[in-house]
């Protein structure tokens, strides 16, 4: 995927997504509308319910936060959706102080996560590394799903020779996010191998930043953001490292 098109992508779903924080456990109850499952929610502060389908990886966190086995929360699900709907609803009562934090795109439902999640959306973290990398890195690849963005970025002043001349190494960078809880954001330093086309990441002296936070202020997703900015600087910084590391191994050749 071109970075335009990303782009382009990111902010069409700006535009369709919503959330619900602080949602009560039993705010929240499974029905069957016209034979599809949904999960009503009472809204904390309107008090205006509305009921929306699950993705699969909702389910999945549904299921986990629920303490329900996944092979049997599916089973269910293509199978016995009453049934499923009274296991679910069994275990979201009683628990009145437990909380959610409801992310959803479109009608749907997206992640079903902990009320200590901190956002850190897809395309605020492509417009900070952007910044930071403005000529000096070129975007090679951009992988876009349901639960993960990932951004592989060519850097073509990091250059150095491990072999000869002809075998030429060039920096580079693997930036990761998730909005549904299924990873930190994190910044990998990407080796690239000229010679043979190689792609290698080295999770030695990769950084990251998990998704937990108080709720988020200005101040925090300031302090998240600059934090990425330094990583992305320390992968610059670090590239003779990486280098010698190479050197002294043969992994690679």
């Amino acid at each position: 995927m071109q970075l335009k098109t990303i782009t382009e992508e990111l902010e069409n779903q700006k535009e369709q997504k919503w959330d619900i924080y602080s949602v009560p456990i039993d705010n929240l109850q499974m029905n069957r509308y016209a034979g599809q499952v949904k999960i009503s929610v009472l809204h904390p502060e309107t008090k205006q319910v509305s009921s929306h389908p699950l993705t699969r990886p909702a389910h999945q966190q549904l299921a986990e936060r629920l303490d329900i086995p996944w092979k049997y929360y599916e089973r269910m699900l293509q199978e016995q959706t009453i049934l499923l709907a009274d296991n679910v609803d069994t275990w979201l009562t009683g628990d009145g102080e437990r909380k959610f934090f409801i992310r959803g795109m479109g009608d749907n439902i997206r992640a079903v996560l902990s009320d200590r999640y901190r956002v850190i959306d897809h395309l605020d973290v492509l417009m900070c590394a952007l910044n930071e990398l403005q000529g000096k890195a070129e975007v090679e690849n951009a992988h876009l799903s349901d639960m993960n963005l990932f951004l592989k970025f060519k850097c073509p002043d990091l250059k150095a020779h491990i072999r000869g001349v002809d075998d030429e190494i060039v920096g580079g960078i693997l930036l990761a996010n998730s909005e549904t809880g299924h990873g930190a954001v994190s910044a990998k330093p990407r080796i690239f191998r000229v010679l043979c086309l190689n792609g290698m990441v080295m999770e030695s002296l990769a950084t990251r930043r998990i998704h937990l936070g108080s709720g988020g202020t200005s101040l925090d997703d300031d302090k998240v953001f600059l934090e990425i900015r330094s990583s992305i600087r320390g992968i610059f910084e670090q590239f003779g490292t990486v280098i010698n590391q190479l050197k002294n191994t043969l992994m690679w050749w």
